[in-house]
């Protein structure tokens, strides 16, 4: 165990930056509007190496490896959501919005083996290296609704429905749609049920994709 504690090494340091802004306005009771933008970046710099006399290395020679790693997410939605009531009976909530994301990861670096000279452990002191590279980048934009019907408070019709186009799909086919719908009804409410022993009744169904 002393020979792993003073001749490897397995270290990392990260620099990061978050950042969001978010703007929202009132139009009206029954229309808001929010707009979003956020980012998520960072450099990660690596360093590994197992020290010439290392059992685990190859030859027992040591081995060593450097990356550098860049990555960013940013995000931007765009969302309307309102409350109103249709008449005395009915009611309509609703959210219906547009979002983007954007992805991107880079990983360069080198890799040696088998240290020529003993406790000098760069690159350029191994008889073998070779050169590490990572490229990744994605796109997601989509668009969105969803939204509640209620009648007189007992009867509610959830739906929802969302798109997305990804980037990481074949251009003739980077499409998918999923929506949803549900109702529920509040037996007890609706009836005027009252009872010591049965206080709540409620159905509930719902299909989605």
């Amino acid at each position: 165990p002393y020979w792993t504690i003073n001749n490897t090494t397995n270290k990392d340091q990260r620099d990061r930056v978050l950042g969001m802004l978010r703007l929202s306005y009132d139009f009206a009771p029954w229309l808001k509007l929010t707009a979003r933008g956020g980012t998520d970046f960072y450099t990660e710099q690596r360093l590994r190496f197992r020290a010439k006399g290392t059992y685990q290395s190859q030859n027992r020679n040591g081995d060593i490896e450097e990356q550098v790693i860049r990555v960013r997410e940013d995000n931007y939605d765009l969302l309307l959501n309102g409350m109103v009531d249709l008449n005395k009976d009915f009611s309509l909530g609703y959210n219906a919005g547009t979002s983007h994301q954007k992805k991107f990861y880079r990983l360069t670096g080198n890799t040696g083996k088998e240290f020529i000279v003993p406790n000098l452990h760069v690159i350029n002191n191994t008889l073998t290296n070779s050169y590490l590279f990572d490229l990744q980048e994605s796109e997601i934009n989509s668009v969105y609704a969803s939204g509640q019907i209620a009648f007189r408070n007992y009867w509610f019709v959830d739906f929802s429905a969302r798109n997305d186009w990804s980037s990481t799909l074949s251009p003739e086919n980077n499409s998918f749609f999923y929506p949803s719908v549900s109702t529920s009804l509040i037996l007890t409410e609706m009836l005027g049920l009252q009872s010591d022993v049965l206080d709540y009744v409620k159905l509930r169904g719902s299909l989605a994709q």
